[in-house]
């Protein structure tokens, strides 16, 4: 597919919010990042991007809202809003006319230094826009490997709650491999593994919380939706990382507080493993012949889950059953 060029036309970019004095400096703008779009066309297959919207904080929540996906889909749109993470760009999946496509959303003031190249905080613009286009090619090579599969329903919750983590850790490693040499390189590294390492600390105590919680409200649903969900991010940050770490040619020597971190959690052994399935993943990029590989990561998510202290299954009679520690003195220890 790399054969395929986004050759800069027939893209609409909007434009939303009040961040611009007026619509031809908007329109400027646009102009703007549909250079810099063409420019990275050159290099990673953008013939499936659908549309491009530039919007203010608030306006960029709205968008994200209103997005006709094209199917019906079992959650919104939301973009991350942690302590550790803020999203400012998304590259959702959407079916138009029976094909899988991507329609592309950045936050303006994140896009801005692409105006001028001098700005010190042009390179994280640039490596920002370089990455979502990423998430073009890599969607696109997975539908193209799996046709029907994205944004199709699952068969059960459990497999629904694990492809929540399959997919945006396989996309998010896969990216990070494409972009490890764009500038800001070592910014760029730095900030995932500062993530990883918050995450990674936060992940069971967490949990340990909504274990506690659980214990007055009661809803089974509930708490695995949560611990899948916290286990889950834990997978993805480390994905980012792990791209990243492959496509600058790093190991966790290069990194070695995290290394020492890695090495007395209890992650560790699920860290290495996640590693050992997304390289695998990654050396047959686009020739594989089944989701098998793929399928291994949400198994490896569901020990995780396990390993914190929650547990489901599938009943023959479609059920879904839910064990949760009575007390979590039964827990692995928190370290």
């Amino acid at each position: 597919m790399k054969d395929e060029k986004y050759k800069g036309k027939g893209i609409p970019i909007g434009i939303r919010g009040d961040g611009f004095s007026s619509n031809s400096q908007a329109e400027d703008f646009a102009r703007t990042v549909g250079s810099y779009i063409t420019t990275i066309g050159r290099e990673i297959n953008l013939v499936d991007l659908e549309s491009i919207t530039i919007a203010t904080e608030t306006e960029y929540r709205k968008a994200l809202l209103e997005l006709d996906r094209g199917v019906k889909t079992e959650s919104s749109l939301c973009p991350t809003n942690e302590e550790y993470a803020i999203g400012v760009a998304m590259t959702p999946s959407v079916v138009r006319d029976g094909e899988i496509k991507s329609a592309m959303f950045l936050r303006t003031e994140c896009l801005l230094p692409l105006t001028d190249p001098e700005n010190k905080c042009f390179a994280q613009a640039f490596h920002l826009l370089y990455h979502e286009c990423a998430h073009v090619e890599v969607t696109s090579i997975f539908n193209k490997s799996f046709p029907d599969f994205v944004l199709s329903p699952t068969s059960n919750i459990i497999e629904g709650l694990k492809w929540r983590t399959i997919l945006p850790c396989w996309d998010e490693f896969a990216v990070c491999c494409i972009c490890a040499d764009v500038e800001p390189k070592a910014q760029i590294l730095k900030g995932y593994d500062e993530t990883f390492r918050h995450v990674l600390q936060t992940a069971r105590p967490n949990v340990k919380k909504m274990i506690r919680a659980y214990r007055w409200h009661g809803n089974h649903g509930q708490i695995l939706d949560q611990t899948y969900d916290v286990c889950g991010n834990l997978m993805k940050f480390s994905s980012y990382l792990l791209g990243t770490m492959r496509g600058q040619g790093l190991s966790l020597d290069h990194l070695p507080e995290t290394g020492e971190i890695i090495n007395r959690n209890w992650f560790k052994e699920y860290f290495m493993e996640l590693q050992e399935m997304l390289n695998e993943i990654m050396d047959s990029y686009g020739s594989w012949s089944s989701l098998v590989l793929f399928e291994r990561i949400g198994t490896l998510v569901e020990k995780v889950v396990e390993a914190n202290g929650v547990s489901a299954r599938v009943t023959e009679d479609a059920e879904v059953v839910v064990e949760v520690p009575f007390t979590l003195d039964t827990l692995p220890p928190f370290s």
